[in-house]
Order: C-alpha cells, then structure tokens, then sequence
C-alpha cells in the first residue's frame, strides 16, 4: 500500500489533532488551574516532562507519515469524513476550554466541567492511533490519568453535594454556589 492512500490533508488533520492534544495536556500539567489534588500537582509536571523528553508525539507523527501505519488509519476510521467529525468533536470542547481561558474565566468550577469533556473528546481519535502506534499509548495513558486526577479533585465535591443537610443549611450552600 502506498503513503498516498490515505491523503495528506488527512494526515495533517490527525497531526493537527495531536498538537492540539499536545498543547492542552501542556497546559494542564505545567499550569494545572488548582484542578489537581496538591499532591498530584508535581507529579503531573513531571510526568509529562518525561513523556516530551521520550518524543512520543514526534514518534506518533512520523509514523503518521509513514506507509507501513496507512492500514491502521483505515481500519480506525481515521481518514476523511470520519476523522473530520472525530477531529471536530473534540475542536468543540476544546474552544470551551479555550474561551474560558480567554475571558479569564479560570474559574475551577468552570474548568471541572470543561476540561473533562475535551480529554474525553479526545479519547475516540487518540485511542484510536494508539491501537496502531504504539508510541501514542503512552499519550492515551497520560491524558486519562490527567482525567482521573482531575475527577479525584471533584470526588469529594460531588460526595459532599449527596450529603442531605437540613433546609437552612441547604439554601445557604446553594447561595453560596450561585455566588
């Protein structure tokens, strides 16, 4: 099969998609937004310098381009219209996130919220190239535990909010959260 089969705006869609990745995990870990627990937070910097220094996106992107990984795209749906919605979908959350920073809405309630939905957006195309590149699974395993550890912050958030408090204290909470 030659490189040609699978065209060239869609591998540098999918080149793109891996930047776009790249660039939210990057924020994520150096700037975590108090998202994480206090403990997770250096652990994330650091995680995430030695996934760069190992050139895993750069891997990922040469095999984008090589002929031998064209089956694999194929067989994941990750070409043409397919990989345009896949692309898309993740584009779309990934411009909540954005518009957020934007107005500096830095909220972490927001960001709880936001955040999540994007790396699980991206989930369907990055899962997909690890099941042929072996290099992204690295990247997919990376960008869950960032999810995890963004939902371990919420736990105890989302726990607390079940706990049936009496009406006073009720209506104090739900004041205090609209505020």
């Amino acid at each position: 099969m030659e490189t040609s089969s699978i065209p060239v705006e869609d591998r540098e869609t999918l080149k793109f998609f891996l930047s776009q990745l790249r660039t939210l995990l990057d924020g994520l870990a150096r700037d975590p937004h108090d998202l994480f627990p206090p403990e997770f937070r250096p652990l994330v910097a650091a995680a995430w310098d030695e996934l760069v220094a190992e050139e895993r996106f750069e891997d990922v992107n040469k095999a984008i381009d090589d002929h031998e990984y064209q089956r694999g795209m194929i067989d994941h749906g990750l070409q043409g219209a397919q990989l345009d919605f896949k692309v898309a979908v993740f584009g779309q959350f990934l411009e909540v996130v954005r518009k957020h920073e934007e107005k500096r809405l830095l909220k972490r309630e927001r960001l709880e919220r936001s955040v999540p939905k994007a790396l699980e957006a991206a989930n369907v195309t990055i899962d997909s190239v690890a099941a042929f590149v072996p290099p992204a699974a690295a990247i997919s395993e990376f960008k869950r535990a960032v999810e995890v550890g963004i939902a371990k912050r919420g736990v105890v958030k989302g726990i607390l909010a079940r706990i049936p408090l009496p009406k006073r204290r009720r209506k104090e909470r739900e004041l205090a959260e609209a505020a």
